[in-house]
């Protein structure tokens, strides 16, 4: 494998295809992202909570200012607790409770899909989509309420912001 020549964009598709993502790409994406959500979404209903995700649970049974406070202490996980808090004023289940990290594992499927796609063309998206889906790590942490399926989505999400910037025109 050679290194690319300078000045070519290595986050384009290997196949020469446009960046944009195609019809096709859509269709595999509502798929994964469909499986991911479904099958999140029973493993949600299967265990009791332990007691990271209880204690989660409890933190966000509390108001605004209580929720300001959390954050003054557990600053690493502001960005998990704020969107937590957020979705649980719509639903109180504990299924609907760890929907939350379901939704961030479909993300963080959906993120390493488009960086994949844009990387290596179709084949090696679906295969990095349908990889991550196969990793038991993430399997067991896909339907806990804890951060872990969010950060596996700011990954890739992040490295994506990194060549839109990079591509992008200069600011000067």
């Amino acid at each position: 494998m050679s290194l690319p020549a300078e000045g070519t964009d290595v986050l384009l598709p290997a196949d020469g295809t446009a960046a944009r993502l195609q019809r096709a790409d859509r269709w595999l994406m509502a798929a994964f992202a469909a499986f991911t959500l479904v099958i999140g979404g029973i493993r949600a209903t299967r265990n009791s909570f332990w007691v990271d995700e209880a204690a989660t649970g409890l933190f966000m049974r509390t108001n605004l200012a209580g929720l300001a406070r959390l954050l003054w202490r557990e600053g690493g996980m502001g960005p998990y607790y704020v969107g937590l808090w957020i979705w649980t004023r719509f639903g109180h289940s504990d299924w609907w409770f760890r929907m939350f990290s379901v939704v961030g594992a479909a993300a963080a499927v959906l993120a390493v899909y488009v960086l994949a796609r844009r990387l290596g063309g179709r084949a090696t998206a679906v295969v990095a989509s349908s990889a991550i889906l196969a990793n038991q790590a993430f399997q067991k942490h896909w339907s806990e309420a804890r951060d872990y399926t969010w950060l596996a989505a700011a990954a890739p999400v992040a490295l994506l912001c990194c060549a839109a910037f990079r591509s992008a025109p200069s600011w000067r």
